[in-house]
């Protein structure tokens, strides 16, 4: 009686009642008859539930018995589902090839050669799915075929899923969609292997017989990005647009608005960008590329020196993203509008406060700002200490030790410290030479500064 109270609670929606009558089963009778029945049942209401770990408690003794329990198929199957709801496609084949060897004739029941097919092709072994769409029994059906056109395009048996393409087609005209997404494929591999022309032509067939807009639009997006490996690039450009806006809710418009905002960048259309990189990360907030368009909507402002509206941005980016990869980046990033926008005192706060995140490059830049920051607020001493550390500490870090050790010797000027300017003049000298742009301007430095103390000094008597 609890058993079925359980399943009429379970197919009515009310899973965790259907839990609870399941748990009470397994404290009553751990070893009774129906135990294995409430195990796997109770297993399947935690899936529902969403509590992956408490289901596969459930599934794995039962999958462990083997032939010794009529649920351990079914058990095997349950796991599979689960693995690939956790992401671990490499767990979910395992569990499904045991079924395979466990119960051969469940396995062809439940279609596991097909479901073996697509997980090997999702984890990038499009061979090994070949071997299983092979060892599947009976005729191909649509999902077969069109996995079978995946898996070759993968594998880059690229006239083979051409032959089965056309089998699709043929045999399957119903099918549009299946055939659609089959081209594309096809029109991926053959663009991989720098066949754009073709690309190009499979692409726009797959277009003309996208049943859906989510098809089209990952038609048009193909067809711009054969067009730009044919630097076919105002062509290109307006097929991104067409292809951000053929789906709106797409993967493919996403994507499609990235490339948008990217051209736009490159070809210095700051507004056309921002706009662009604005409705990506609107309507994408949870897109991997939001954060990337959020960078890039905020450099977009860092080149119209509206450092204001890059800090807003940036600002965002953390609040929505604080896993983003490169945030020390955009710590440094922080850091460095505050110094553009003459607030030095926050600028060299959060430039200490990011530092210990950054790489040694960028550590180097935000010791530079510091020290400039430093000077701009006139705490002159302070300033030359700063500049000073960056040879010491950075000296690999390209032109900068040296830019910081001639604007070291200028602030020792400043204060009045012409020796010690002298000096470092005549170290960039001896360094880099008169012929090198530093040596030159250290030179003409020295020589000024020289002449000034010659025409100050006392007379001799």
């Amino acid at each position: 009686a609890p058993l079925l109270a359980g399943d009429m609670a379970l197919y009515a929606g009310e899973v965790d009642e259907a839990a609870r009558l399941y748990e009470s089963i397994l404290e009553r009778y751990p070893e009774g008859a129906y135990a294995d029945d409430a195990t796997y049942r109770l297993g399947t209401a935690q899936l529902r539930r969403g509590r992956l770990e408490a289901a596969r408690a459930r599934f794995e003794p039962l999958a462990r018995q083997g032939a010794g329990s009529r649920y351990s198929g079914r058990a095997l199957l349950k796991l599979a589902e689960l693995e690939s709801r956790a992401g671990d496609d490499s767990l979910a084949v395992d569990a499904l090839e045991r079924l395979t060897a466990l119960d051969p004739a469940l396995a062809a029941q439940e279609q596991v050669p097909l479901r073996l097919a697509r997980l090997e092709v999702d984890r990038g072994r499009p061979q090994a799915a070949l071997k299983w769409l092979d060892a599947r029994e009976g005729e191909p059906t649509a999902e077969s075929l069109a996995l079978r056109v995946e898996a070759e395009a993968r594998a880059g048996r690229r006239d083979a899923a051409a032959r089965s393409l056309e089998r699709l087609d043929q045999g399957y005209p119903e099918a549009g969609e299946k055939v659609a997404a089959a081209r594309c494929d096809l029109a991926d591999a053959q663009l991989e292997a720098g066949r754009a022309e073709e690309a190009l032509s499979t692409y726009r067939a797959a277009e003309a017989a996208s049943p859906t807009a989510t098809l089209r639009a990952r038609a048009v997006y193909g067809t711009a990005m054969a067009l730009m490996r044919l630097e076919r690039f105002d062509e290109s450009k307006h097929a991104f647009v067409a292809a951000s806006k053929a789906a709106p809710d797409s993967e493919w418009s996403a994507q499609a608005l990235f490339k948008v905002g990217g051209i736009a960048t490159r070809e210095g259309r700051d507004e056309e960008a921002q706009q662009a990189y604005q409705e990506l990360a609107e309507r994408y907030p949870d897109h991997p590329l939001a954060p990337e368009a959020l960078k890039g909507l905020a450099s977009s402002w860092r080149r119209l020196s509206r450092f204001d509206k890059a800090l807003e941005v940036y600002h965002q980016l953390l609040e929505e993203h604080p896993d983003v990869e490169g945030a020390s980046q955009v710590l440094g990033s922080i850091a460095y509008c505050y110094h553009e926008m003459g607030r030095y005192e926050v600028s060299i706060a959060a430039y200490e406060r990011a530092m210990p995140l950054l790489d040694e490059e960028e550590q180097a830049y935000g010791q530079f700002w510091i020290a400039d920051s430093l000077e701009k607020l006139g705490r002159l001493e302070d300033a030359a200490a700063a500049y000073l550390k960056i040879p010491y500490l950075y000296p690999e870090s390209g032109q900068l030790p040296v830019t910081a050790q001639l604007k070291a010797a200028g602030v020792y000027e400043q204060l009045g410290e012409m020796e010690a300017a002298i000096r470092l003049y005549e170290k960039v000298l001896r360094s880099h030479g008169r012929q090198s742009q530093w040596g030159g301007e250290a030179a003409r430095r020295l020589e000024r500064l020289q002449g000034c103390l010659l025409y100050t000094s006392p007379s001799p008597r």
